[in-house]
């Protein structure tokens, strides 16, 4: 989330931007988690011998307690009295959030709260702290990451949550959730002739609203016998909600940004009631088109082709249900008697599985570890090997070899520039003639050379071949299968290595 790095090698001061150079981060990000009691656990008296604790589901022991320091009962904080309130519970109302339902429970909204820094510095300190106070422990049942960000290539906000649950027995969960929305009007969208017709459209529904207060007035007791009028009244009233919602939040849009722009000391602003407020805008009007294009069918039905269609409904409403069911079961024998899959039966299952068994029995029993390319045959043990590829090169130099034999070129002919006094030679114009077609030739699908950046020290760059890192790994291969034999009985067996 937080990288100083900007495009390759290039460094930029507190970007404020994520990895993928488009999206920009709001504020701070912070952590938010939900622990379980040890007050609901109850050991076996049969296995009490073997432990004296444990630590309940969060289902059936969540913990709501203020504690101090590292979760205990001790005063002072190591010297972080800012970060006090990372072990005080907060509720619904002071996070801003709400539940979450996942695989192993359901989570409330509240929880213990720690937010991170703007830069990566400030977040790597606070980070550091919760390390060394243990803040995430053996009763962390659910970890909550979450973070706004905005595009300006798109003019959208995310609100981005990263969620780890983690089971009593240590397996954790990850699951990941964004919602987009757009909470600012640019350009062509906020211009004048938009304000217009949301003036004139406010004008209508004010208007129309006063006429239908009246007749309720005048006429209560016929208007709510009247369907269709409630279906109005309904529609008017749901209309003067989506215009108040909207009014509202883009005035909260404002709000929060300019909290946002006064906030200090990595204090995190909350924002997700204006995502609450964007859902519930966007279930409102869904709702409002239903039942304005329910009321619009009304209104036509003085068009016989509409008369026609409710007939036709009517009639056929008795056994649309089953042809419907019909259609869709045979449809879907049809689908599966066209298509390449093959019917999945009890049989299919039980093969399937010994399959599965049969090639985990080859991993476990295999004696070396097989990687892209390489022949299964191959029996020679590996007792050096690098990391997976995805991880090896993912910051290398890759480069066409004959680029590189034109850059050697350039050298020897500046060292020979060195040499202004020297008789011109043979070699000379070999070395002329070299250079000439190495410079205009074409690199035509030429494998390409990898290095790698050493540490460096100033302004110096150092390359180092990955050839030579191969060469390492084979040598040291063969000097450990030439090791003499040791008596394995009375050692402890070794894994293999694996290079940085």
């Amino acid at each position: 989330m937080q990288s100083p790095q900007w495009y390759d090698r290039y460094i930029a001061k507190d970007p404020g931007s994520l990895t993928d150079n488009s999206n920009k981060y709001i504020g701070i990000a912070r952590l938010r988690q939900k622990r379980a009691d040890n007050i609901s656990c109850t050991i076996p008296s049969s296995m009490k011998f073997a432990t004296n604790s444990c630590v309940s589901p969060f289902s059936t022991g969540p913990e709501y307690r203020t504690f101090s320091q590292k979760w205990g009962h001790v005063s002072g904080l190591d010297g972080f009295s800012r970060l006090e309130f990372i072990w005080d519970y907060q509720n619904v109302l002071k996070t801003g959030t709400l539940g979450y339902t996942g695989k192993f429970a359901s989570y409330s909204g509240g929880g213990y709260v720690a937010p991170l820094g703007r830069t990566m510095r400030n977040s790597y300190i606070n980070f550091r702290f919760y390390k060394r106070n243990v803040w995430i422990d053996e009763r962390t049942r659910c970890l909550f990451i979450e973070f706004l960000t905005y595009s300006a290539n798109s003019n959208l906000f995310n609100n981005v949550k990263i969620i780890f649950e983690i089971s009593p027995s240590g397996y954790i969960l990850p699951n990941y959730r964004a919602q987009t929305a757009k909470l600012l009007l640019v350009g062509e969208e906020s211009n004048a002739f938009t304000l217009i017709v949301l003036i004139f459209f406010s004008l209508i529904v004010i208007s129309l609203s006063i006429r239908s207060i009246n007749d309720i007035r005048k006429k209560k007791a016929i208007v709510f016998k009247d369907f269709w009028r409630l279906v109005d009244i309904v529609l008017i009233t749901m209309t003067l909600i989506c215009l108040f919602l909207y009014l509202k939040r883009s005035h909260e849009v404002g709000e929060f940004l300019n909290r946002v722009k006064q906030a200090k000391h990595n204090k995190f602003i909350n924002y997700f009631y204006l995502f609450y407020a964007e859902s519930a805008l966007t279930t409102l009007a869904a709702i409002l088109v239903f039942l304005a294009t329910f009321r619009l069918w009304k209104l036509l039905r003085f068009m016989v082709i509409i008369k026609v269609v409710e007939k036709t409904l009517d009639i056929a409403a008795k056994f649309l249900l089953f042809y419907i069911t019909l259609i869709t079961i045979y449809y879907g024998e049809a689908q599966r008697l066209y298509s390449d899959q093959q019917e999945y039966n009890v049989l299919n299952y039980v093969k399937g599985q010994c399959y599965y068994y049969k090639e985990l029995a080859k991993v476990k029993f295999r004696k070396c570890r097989l990687k892209g390319g390489q022949d299964e045959n191959w029996e020679r043990k590996k007792h050096v090997f690098p990391k997976s590829d995805e991880h090896r090169y993912a910051k290398c130099l890759t480069l066409e070899k004959c680029k590189l034999r034109a850059m050697r070129q350039i050298a020897l002919d500046c060292l020979r520039n060195f040499k202004p006094k020297a008789k011109f030679t043979e070699e000379d114009a070999e070395l002329i003639k070299g250079t000439i077609v190495q410079m205009f030739k074409t690199c035509n699908d030429e494998s390409k050379a990898i290095f790698f950046l050493s540490n460096l020290v100033g302004w110096k760059t150092k390359l180092i071949d990955d050839e030579k890192f191969l060469k390492m790994e084979n040598i040291l291969n063969i000097l450990l299968d030439s090791r003499p034999k040791i008596d394995e009985s009375n050692t402890i067996p070794t894994t293999g290595l694996q290079a940085a």
